[in-house]
């Protein structure tokens, strides 16, 4: 069988939803991956031989007019491939809206074209879109009903309550997280009390928070990582802390080998925006997984079910003092950081290893084709 996974972004490895997923459909298949190369550093990579690259446009954006300029090349760029290249024989994942609309359009008078739709973020939840919301959800809807299927990362986010919808959480591929244990006993030991920051750290994300908070820890007995691109002035100015140490930008697996050595994981949305509200990060699971506690804020209605497993603790968002307030409570108490089951919390939680979901779920969708 051949695919086509189609997103923004040249460095797969850099985006654990969509790296997880490769390694899933070239098990099963070929793959191609289309992009958007935005010409940024490539740290990384792995092994991605198995990989065919079509980077259907190369193009660095700065500033907010140029990213708008982007993606309308992107999505011109995107319906020109369709028109010229789309196959019936092939089966294309697309992430996010700009490239599913691409293939919606197409397949008006291409109904041949099949595709799943990896709804990773719904626009009309994560924008402020005014009086064009309901239009943008209705866009939506018309997109996610004509896929074959429609990969949500939680059932909070299922505004369509159709058929097809897929719920698949944020979890670790099984394979990933095995590496990831075997590469945790060769990182350096360290008997401070350790934070993990890291994914995209932004202003809506609880960047002016934790620069504040970790100005104020005691060097002597806290260690701070930070892995993740520097997008904005608040974390460039948090990895020149003497207290903090900068990992860079991350494959999947090397981010997910230093939950094993922290003692607690910081994770802020900002409750304002809709799309916050109903997060469904990677990370949380990866908390899960590798029993590691987590903090975020209050008025994530997501965060409730971790909340109530007592694997994570809740602060009002942007307030610096009760995060540094906490940290010092947590490291008087650090034993206890680490004395959760996730066995027990998986159970409760009715969750899996990732690819073991998806995997089925693929398998199915190719079960149902040949039918």
């Amino acid at each position: 069988m051949r695919f086509s996974l189609v997103a923004v972004g040249a460095n797969i490895t850099a985006f654990p939803y969509l790296y997880k997923l490769s390694n899933i459909l070239t098990e099963l298949g070929s793959l191609e991956y289309v992009c958007w190369d935005r010409l940024e550093k490539n740290e990384n990579l792995g092994d991605l031989s198995d990989i065919e690259y079509k980077r259907i446009l190369k193009f660095s954006p700065e500033g907010k007019a140029s990213l708008l300029f982007g993606y309308l090349a992107w999505f011109f760029k995107l319906l020109k491939f369709f028109i010229a290249h789309g196959d019936s024989r092939t089966i294309y994942f697309v992430s996010r809206l700009d490239a599913a609309a691409a293939i919606y359009l197409v397949k008006l008078f291409r109904p041949s074209l099949e595709y799943v739709y990896l709804d990773r973020d719904a626009y009309h939840m994560t924008y402020n879109l005014g009086i064009f919301k309901g239009i943008v959800k209705w866009f939506e809807y018309k997109i996610a009903k004509t896929s074959l299927s429609h990969f949500i990362p939680g059932s909070s986010r299922n505004f369509t309550k159709l058929e097809n919808v897929s719920v698949i959480e944020n979890t670790p591929n099984r394979n990933f997280f095995e590496q990831a244990k075997l590469k945790s006993a060769c990182l350096r030991d360290d008997d401070r009390f350790t934070i993990y920051i890291n994914g995209w750290l932004v202003k809506t994300r609880g960047a002016n928070q934790i620069l504040k908070a970790m100005e104020k820890l005691d060097v002597k007995k806290f260690r701070v990582l930070v892995a993740g691109p520097l997008q904005c002035d608040a974390i460039s100015q948090l990895i020149k802390l003497e207290i903090v140490e900068y990992l860079g930008q991350l494959n999947n697996q090397d981010s997910l080998s230093y939950y094993f050595v922290s003692d607690v994981v910081l994770s802020f949305y900002d409750p304002s925006i809709e799309i916050n509200r109903k997060a469904e990060p990677n990370k949380w699971f990866d908390c899960l997984f590798t029993e590691t506690h987590f903090i975020t804020n209050y008025g994530i209605e997501t965060a409730e079910r971790f909340a109530n497993t007592g694997m994570c603790y809740q602060l009002d968002y942007g307030n610096s003092e009760q995060l540094v307030q906490l940290i010092y409570d947590l490291n008087v108490r650090k034993n206890e950081t680490k004395a959760i089951s996730y066995v027990n919390l998986i159970k409760e939680l009715n969750v899996d290893f990732w690819d073991e979901k998806v995997r089925k779920i693929v398998q199915d969708i190719l079960c149902a084709r040949e039918m």
